[in-house]
């Protein structure tokens, strides 16, 4: 079963999906930031709550240390990372267009 932020996080990046493939149809720039601020955002949390999850595991929470001490990535972390990376990347160019 999914967790609460999993959900949130799925619905928060569909709507801002909508909201960015109709600012985009109908050429309307605030639609356009609207979706790209969503999709940045989600990005941004999406990498930190994968960011929290990792650093934990190796003993170093939410420290730079982490990096010193690292252990590898499971398959949900990757997921995460790969999955929120590109929201980030698609709200820079939505919100910088």
């Amino acid at each position: 079963m999914a967790r609460i932020h999993e959900t949130l996080s799925f619905i928060l990046s569909v709507t801002g999906g909508l909201f960015a493939y109709a600012g985009l149809r109908r050429n309307n720039k605030a639609l356009r930031e609207l979706g790209g601020g969503l999709l940045f955002s989600i990005g941004i949390g999406g990498l930190t709550l994968t960011w929290d999850k990792w650093s934990a595991r190796t003993g170093h929470h939410l420290s730079v240390r982490a990096f010193f001490y690292p252990v590898p990535l499971d398959k949900a972390e990757t997921g995460g990372l790969c999955t929120h990376s590109g929201q980030l990347i698609a709200g820079a160019i939505l919100l910088s267009w």
